[in-house]
């Protein structure tokens, strides 16, 4: 044929079904019932809705449902998908499902947007191939993909720091060490002598290091001009120009952490609709392991209000594939456990190690090397194309840090999972609301769902088996062991915690995994006893979740009523919010956290109006503050001009704080090792 057809791809399909049905698809014959129920809900509820979120748990087809939709909507409706993924990894991994078991046209856009193929531009831009990149493909300050119609964000649920990293400003101490420095010498005028001390010291105690601040946003907004003059100059030519050309008109509507690593501005609530790509999509389909009841899906995406399709019924109780847990710490010592690991990685032959950093990852690798000759070890950066170093390697280990979601490793790939410190917090805003104001069940639904994630990455299907042996103490581990968190989980994962709990006390520990291993008679009877276990167990609901629910859409509103600097509006919505969460203990860390926000507000408008209701209603919201948590004592007192600059020990916070630190650092978390430590 001399010249192209112009012919398009039939968009002529009674529903989605009836598209999978024509697709070539490799190994999918057919889809499972409960992704059709989802299918249907879509069509029948959702498809003409702005804002949607499928909640799919980890392994059950979560991307195909993602792709189908894109797919429909794309032959149907003629619209441009974009697909987004949080990393290259993951990028690379959906399109080879979608191109080589789906039948669905996919091209990956990965690197800068200026070497974008122009093929493959023009293949998205004329609609017909589905455009899969990361999330900072879009969220950025200049994006390629202008014109999506249709966004879909797969993994939804972990998306919280690369939607916020576009309106997040990170000063790392090292990478970033002329800036970090010279804010501190800025910050020396408003902090206590001992506090500017640590910070400024090169060498601390380890266990001071991790401590967050919040620098009180009067003090703070005092010095915004002084902040501007110093970070201008030294920041460009970093990585850190972008985040800042969309934060520096916007620093008021900003809060400001700090601590030994690290320096953090950014919003409470990522202003995701201030991207005009993202908002003016035609619909926004969330695609997550879990929604949860708390509203946490609105507050990563910054969406005030989301339409939902659960879960399918059927999955309350029963999950997806067989973990076999086990805690060596409950009975061994931390080299014991070591040896313990390498012994099982030689059972094992592939074994997949997730630890919080990439520090701890180089740690662990070293730790092991000396006791595994002839392994190979790769990191994450190794399998960012293919998998296929790791997967057709013998003795092999893949040690990633900090990724808890999304490389999978199913069937054949490995059948041991090694989770090592497990960390609660993925910036410094979650760590200070978790640790400082004692606010961490406003991410009980979050730290549910990354614990989920990490401990699922070897059980994609029914059919998948994988041990997961979890080493270290604290952080999310308490979600494990600890029965006053895993009530919060799936009744299958409680009954696979408990009888590890259990079988962790015994010596027979690579014996029991050979039996795991093979599947053979002594495992069936081990299976049918968590299947016993199963039966009798039922997921609790999160205390103060439907308070928080309900809360949800007035802190998204009182966002970006302050980034418009709309602060009587933003006044208002805060006041909302308090309304919402006033009752349960559970929630007194939060209250305190929204009487600090409407103090910020009613600072703006007396700033604005110079009328004395507004220093009033300040001064006594900072001060409710204080009263609920003690924490802000420390945050306020570096601010002279309130009331609440208590005559008190100038010390007492900071060995608090020190104390603090030292426990976590040296994983004293229960009674008796504080005893042992002490004494």
């Amino acid at each position: 044929m001399a010249f192209k057809s112009v012919k398009k791809s039939s968009g002529d399909y009674e529903n989605i079904e009836s598209l999978f049905r024509d697709l070539k698809t490799d190994g999918v014959e057919s889809l499972y019932s409960h992704q059709a129920d989802i299918l249907r809900s879509y069509e029948n509820d959702a498809i003409k809705k702005g804002d949607v979120a499928i909640e799919l748990p980890t392994g059950s087809g979560k991307t195909l449902i993602g792709l189908l939709i894109g797919e429909y909507r794309r032959r149907k409706n003629k619209e441009r998908v974009l697909y987004l993924c949080p990393t290259v990894q993951l990028v690379n991994q959906v399109v080879e499902l979608a191109k080589l078991k789906y039948g669905i046209k996919a091209t990956a856009f990965t690197g800068r947007k200026d070497e974008y193929a122009a093929k493959d531009k023009a293949l998205y831009r004329g609609n017909e191939t589905i455009a899969v990149a990361t999330y900072s493909s879009l969220f950025n300050y200049n994006t390629f993909f202008q014109d999506a119609n249709i966004v879909i964000l797969d993994d939804a649920h972990s998306a919280e720091n690369y939607i916020a990293s576009n309106w997040s400003l990170k000063i790392d101490r090292e990478k970033n060490k002329s800036l970090f420095r010279a804010i501190i010498e800025l910050l020396k005028f408003d902090i206590d002598l001992f506090t500017y001390s640590r910070l400024s010291s090169e060498d601390i105690n380890p266990s001071e290091k991790g401590w967050v601040y919040l620098y009180d946003f009067e003090r703070y907004n005092s010095r915004l001009n002084d902040l501007t003059d110093i970070i201008d100059p030294l920041i460009q030519g970093t990585k850190l120009i972008f985040s800042w050309l969309l934060l520096k008109d916007n620093l008021k509507a900003c809060n400001f952490f700090f601590s030994w690593n690290e320096i953090l501005i950014r919003p409470i609530v990522p202003p995701s609709l201030t991207n005009s790509t993202f908002a003016d999509a035609k619909q926004r389909l969330f695609m997550s392991a879990t929604l949860g009841k708390a509203g946490d899906l609105e507050r990563i995406t910054g969406i005030r209000n989301i339409f939902k399709i659960p879960v399918p019924s059927g999955w309350d109780k029963q999950g997806l594939g067989r973990r076999y847990f086990n805690f060596p710490n409950l009975s061994l010592e931390d080299d014991e456990v070591l040896d313990l690991v390498s012994e099982l990685a030689k059972v094992a032959s592939r074994t997949v190690a997730l630890v919080s950093s990439t520090n701890d990852g180089k740690s662990f690798k070293n730790q092991l090397e000396t006791k595994l000759d002839g392994f190979t070890f790769l990191t994450a950066d190794d399998i960012e194309e293919s998998k296929g170093s790791f997967t057709e390697s013998e003795n092999a280990i893949v040690v990633l840090a900090n990724r808890f979601d999304g490389l999978d490793f199913p069937g054949e790939d490995s059948k041991l999972l090694i989770v090592k410190d497990i960390p609660y917090a993925a910036n410094l805003q979650e760590k200070f609301i978790q640790s400082r104001i004692n606010a961490s069940v406003l991410f009980y639904d979050r730290n549910r769902t990354r614990l989920i994630q990490a401990i699922g990455r070897c059980t994609r299907s029914p059919k998948d088996y994988s041990a997961v042996y979890v080493i270290g103490e604290g952080g999310l581990s308490d979600w494990l062991v600890l029965p006053e968190k895993h009530k919060y989980l799936h009744p299958e994962l409680q009954a696979e915690i408990e009888f590890g709990i259990a079988d962790s006390s015994v010596e027979s520990f690579i014996e029991n995994f050979k039996h795991f291993k093979e599947q053979d008679s002594y495992w069936t009877d081990a299976n049918n006893e968590i299947i016993n276990l199963r039966s009798q167990k039922n997921k609790e609901n999160i205390p103060g979740e439907d308070e928080l629910n309900e809360a949800v859409e007035h802190e998204v509103d009182y966002q970006y009523h302050l980034w418009k600097g709309n602060y009587l509006l933003a006044l208002t919505s805060a006041s909302k919010v308090l309304q919402k969460i006033e009752g349960g203990s559970e929630l007194g860390g939060y209250r305190a956290l929204w009487h600090y926000f409407s103090a910020l507000a009613a600072f703006h408008l007396y700033n604005e109006t110079n009328e004395m209701q507004y220093e009033d209603l300040k001064i006594k919201n900072l001060e409710r503050a204080v009263n609920i948590s003690s924490s802000f004592r420390q945050t306020l007192k570096f601010s002279g001009s309130t009331s609440t600059s208590e005559k008190i020990d100038s010390h007492f916070d900071n060995n608090i704080a020190r104390l603090a630190g030292y426990l976590e650092e040296y994983k004293i978390v229960n009674t008796k090792k504080i005893y042992k430590e002490a004494f």
